[in-house]
């Protein structure tokens, strides 16, 4: 390989390699934003499960059939 060839193998590398921290710290923000979205979404249905919890023991749901009918 000539010195020329060298220079633009090292240079593709470095291309790569820039695009590649790229793509790593997008996919970081990415990341991060779904796990503060899962966490949310753990918060509410760990609150919603409680509450139907409490109202099926505090409250006979009756059995009944809806108005539409």
């Amino acid at each position: 390989m000539s010195e020329k060839e060298i220079d633009e193998h090292f240079i593709a590398l470095e291309t790569k390699i820039a695009y590649l921290e790229e793509f790593t710290a997008e996919l970081q923000e990415v990341v991060v934003e779904h796990t503060k979205t899962i966490d949310r979404l753990t918060a509410v249905n760990k609150a919603l499960t409680e509450k139907i919890e409490d109202l099926m023991q505090n409250e006979e749901i009756p059995n009944r059939k809806p108005p539409h009918y």
